[in-house]
């Protein structure tokens, strides 16, 4: 009888084992792309890599390769929107006075204070006095309420500077509070040439910009709020109010007018700085054949920043191309079997790994190069941000050209970490809602087994009980000896019968009926 028991309970563990092994390598398989509110492509950006298959340290970008077209202007550069890759440059660390474009990002302030584009603003006196008298405005009088929208409106399209200080004034309470907020904003876009004194762009020798940062302000701009529709519009009315009649605003861009010897047919928004002399900028939104692309150039007249823009529009336009480099992207092909083992894994609680990246990640890329012509760097971090841990460089003749992250599906830890609190997630210290069921299971089947136990030691002391009993009636005329000798003999018969029974030969109506 015990020998069955053990054998059952034995069967049922190994059983309820294999079943919670089963379910920890059952690893659920998914392709989330992890993206920030913009629906950009979050990234790790730690550089603490433990695994890399880089065979180069080279790096660099793509421009350098191609013989692009000549211009006037001494500064200027092409970038796509979406990536942030240059696709033409000619000294674009150079530093100029970026006049009027510093509106740009006094409009991106605006709509990130959170205003409602409703609300009004108001230009005052003080406002007024602190203009040059030829300075550029729309005639606001002091004391006269414009809405935020219409002071955008005026601002990109008019280049007003009195709407520039109501809006300053509004969020920061003075221009100079208001600059400092720019440079903040200027900063955190990756801007290391980049230097604002107020809101309006009015001449400082202290203001400084150069175009690898002004297309990163230009890129910033068109995804805030509605600025990319403001700066692509050519005619705007301001509403009249008490103080004025209705005030129509132009666009001062004229890449945007079909009548215009400057239009460009791709051409969907911007701003211009026209000093008059050699240090004019313009910045210009394009796009075609569903590539967005920003270009910005400076130090030059307008007449050639309108022709140069054009020039290397095109140029970008016609010589570039999107790819999918990940497409057919596998880790299988690129990485040994025991990589993860031998960086990953510091404790043993963990489901098997899965590694994925962004399939549908495109590149904007030069016509000469193919899918085939890319090479793949593996990098693993040991900065996992969230589920990415780590990147995929994409590599054409040796130098970088792009990055895309990895992601798991597995909560990783390295080897040698320690299995504390803090490395173990909290959901891995609790049951899955199988292992409750199967340890429910158990127990029953233990309370179970206990009770069958019980069973058989009363109802092995009720037989012995009536035995004797039984053989105290039949003897009572026997000396007391020969009813010790037989009591040990039955005895003895009991406990024969005893060890003869089995779990099977039990009729529990027996024991009951006793």
């Amino acid at each position: 009888m015990k020998k069955k028991l053990l054998i059952f309970l034995s069967c049922f563990l190994t059983f309820f084992s294999s079943i919670n092994v089963n379910a920890k390598k059952t690893t659920e398989t998914t392709t989330e792309i992890l993206t920030d509110e913009e629906g950009n492509e979050i990234r790790n950006t730690e550089s603490d890599v433990i695994y890399d298959t880089s065979t180069t340290e080279e790096s660099g970008d793509i421009t350098n390769y191609y013989d692009m077209p000549e211009i006037n202007s001494p500064s200027a550069i092409v970038m796509d929107i979406s990536s942030g890759t240059i696709l033409y440059e000619k000294d674009i660390n150079n530093e100029y006075y970026p006049g009027s474009l510093v509106k740009v990002m006094t409009a991106i302030l605006a709509v990130d204070s959170g205003i409602s584009l409703n609300e009004k603003l108001v230009y005052t006196e003080e406002m007024r006095n602190n203009l040059p008298s030829d300075a550029s405005t729309i005639s606001l009088l002091p004391g006269e309420p414009i809405s935020l929208e219409d002071a955008l409106y005026a601002l990109l399209m008019s280049s007003a500077n009195d709407c520039s200080l109501a809006i300053s004034y509004q969020i920061s309470g003075s221009d100079l509070e208001f600059a400092k907020a720019m440079n903040e904003k200027a900063k955190e876009l990756g801007c290391t040439h980049t230097n604002f004194t107020n809101s309006t762009g009015i001449y400082d020798e202290a203001m400084k910009t150069s175009v690898s940062d002004f297309a990163k302000i230009g890129i910033c701009a068109y995804k805030t709020g509605n600025l990319s529709k403001i700066m692509g519009c050519t005619s705007h009315t301001v509403p009249a109010t008490d103080y004025e009649k209705e005030k129509a605003l132009w666009q001062t861009d004229t890449m945007l007018f079909k009548t215009h010897s400057t239009y460009y047919s791709f051409c969907v928004g911007g701003k211009v700085s026209n000093s008059g002399g050699e240090d004019s900028a313009l910045l210009t939104f394009a796009e075609k054949d569903d590539k967005l692309l920003v270009a910005v150039v400076m130090g030059s007249k307008v007449a050639n920043l309108y022709k140069d823009t054009t020039t290397i529009f095109e140029y970008a336009f016609n010589n570039y191309h999107i790819i999918k480099p990940l497409e057919d992207f596998s880790f299988d092909e690129r990485i040994s079997s025991n990589v993860v083992s031998d960086i990953y894994y510091g404790n043993l609680d963990h489901d098997l790994p899965s590694f994925y990246v962004n399939s549908d990640y495109s590149l904007l890329t030069h016509n000469s190069i193919s899918v085939n012509d890319l090479k793949y760097d593996i990098k693993f971090s040991a900065n996992k941000t969230a589920k990415i841990v780590g990147e995929v460089d994409i590599l054409y003749k040796n130098k970088v050209i792009d990055s895309s992250p990895i992601y798991s599906n597995t909560d990783l830890y390295f080897v040698g970490e320690e299995a504390t609190e803090e490395v173990i997630p909290e959901e891995k210290k609790t049951l899955s809602g199988l292992s409750i069921i199967m340890l429910i299971i158990l127990g029953i089947s233990v309370v179970y087994i206990i009770v069958i136990i019980i069973i058989l030691k009363v109802r092995k002391k009720k037989r012995t009980e009536k035995k004797k009993n039984k053989l105290a009636s039949s003897d009572n005329d026997n000396s007391s000896d020969n009813s010790s000798d037989n009591y040990s003999e039955a005895t003895n018969d009991i406990d024969e019968d005893d060890e003869n029974s089995s779990f099977d030969d039990y009729n529990e109506a027996d024991y009951f009926d006793d």
